[in-house]
Parts: structure tokens; C-alpha cells; sequence
């Protein structure tokens, strides 16, 4: 596009003359029909001597335009919104016989009957908290399709004998469970074996084990 006097269009009271000049991907639809800069390039730098205007007053403005085609790929993101029952409790009793290694809780759904889970607690410990720190995590427990994610938003927490809220343990977290991830996440070292009386969380040798999942987002491949 070649604009014979750019002096004059610059003095009238025209606001826009339609072309467009781009350097990066816009996406064109019904609701949005141009695309690109508002700072193209500094009128003090739009002169004579930078070559942008010849000896008449006029400049030539070019577009190299490239269609992308659609790769067909894509995501679906949707909020879980059946949280109603949002929370487990697990009762421990003869905490202190417990073996090592990994124990499950009973599976428990949050978020409709498509998403099952676990707790998984390890009650000596694992890996660098062993014998130190009671370990816990949440599991998910149902295959993810290929390019599928689940977030969940949650809380664990060992409760207080008392009831009181406060001198709950609580940790919380966030994940996106997924096939290229993993399906468990939670705490190595979610609090000290050595602390479990003194803070109110094993009495008569019983623990309280919870998790409250406060958020669910799910996110599709579309295909």
C-alpha cells in the first residue's frame, strides 16, 4: 500500500486508515476483525533521513501475511462443581502396632462418582523422614485418557483430640494429576512421630487422618 502524502494525512482528522501491519500470529473472526500494533514505529524516527519518506511526502507500507492452519489440537477446561462432600476422615486406632510401609484408607469419592481417591500414609515414614515423620499423600485412583489433567485443590490435615481447629495439623496443596505426572502428591515429612502427644494428635493411640478438597478442574483433549 503506497500512501501519496503521509504530512497530509497526519494534519486531518482521519483517525485510522485501514491496513494492518503485523508481526505476530492473530487469530481473525466475527468478533475481532484486525489485529496489530499501536506503537508500530516513533513518528520522530518516521522521516526523510530513516528512508521511511521519500522526497514527495509519501511512504509504502507492506503486510507479508502467512495462514496458520489448525493443528486440530486443543484443550476443554471445566470446573468440578459437585464438591458437596468434600471430605474424608479416616479413624487410625493402634497407631503404634502399625506396620512400616504404605497403609490405604478406604476409597472415597469427591466430585461425583468419576473421581475415586485414597489416602496413602506411610506411619514410620518415608524416604529422608523415615522413622522421623509421618508421611501422607492423596491418591487419585482412576487412569487419566492420554492428554487429560485433574487439579485438585486440597487440604490434609491430622485433627486435634479436642476438636479444637486451631491445633489441627494442617498442610495444604495443589496439583495437576495427570499420566505425565503422577497420580499421588502430598507431604514426606507432614509432622513429627516425636510431637504426635504433645500436640493433641494420638490419643489412646488413635489418629484422626483427614482431607478436605476444597477445588476440581478437569481438562480434555479435544480430538
Amino acid at each position: 500500500m503506497k500512501i501519496e502524502s503521509f504530512s497530509l494525512l497526519r494534519a486531518s482528522k482521519i483517525e485510522k486508515y485501514v491496513s494492518d501491519a503485523s508481526g505476530m500470529p492473530c487469530r481473525f473472526d466475527h468478533m475481532k476483525s484486525e489485529g496489530g500494533f499501536d506503537r508500530f514505529l516513533p513518528l520522530e524516527t518516521f522521516n526523510t533521513s530513516n528512508g521511511f519518506l521519500d522526497d514527495n511526502d509519501s511512504c509504502i507500507l507492506g503486510i507479508e501475511l502467512s495462514v496458520l492452519r489448525d493443528t486440530g489440537e486443543g484443550e476443554y477446561l471445566s470446573i468440578i462443581k459437585d464438591l458437596k462432600t468434600n471430605t474424608f476422615t479416616w479413624t487410625i486406632p493402634k497407631f503404634s502396632d502399625m506396620e512400616d510401609g504404605k497403609k490405604w484408607s478406604d476409597q472415597f469419592n469427591v466430585g461425583g462418582d468419576d473421581y475415586p481417591w485414597f489416602l496413602c500414609l506411610y506411619p514410620k515414614g518415608y524416604g529422608n523422614s523415615h522413622g522421623k515423620s509421618i508421611s501422607l499423600y492423596l491418591y487419585f485412583n482412576k487412569t487419566i485418557p492420554e492428554g487429560g489433567k485433574l487439579y485438585a485443590e486440597y487440604k490434609l490435615r491430622i485433627k486435634n483430640h479436642s476438636g479444637d481447629r486451631k491445633k489441627h495439623c494442617v498442610k495444604e496443596d495443589h496439583f495437576w494429576f495427570s499420566p505425565e505426572s503422577y497420580y499421588s502428591k502430598g507431604f514426606e515429612d507432614f509432622v513429627a512421630l516425636s510431637s504426635l502427644k504433645d500436640q493433641g494428635l494420638k490419643l489412646n493411640d488413635t489418629l484422626i487422618v483427614e482431607v478436605e478438597i476444597t477445588f476440581m478442574a478437569v481438562v480434555r483433549g479435544l480430538n
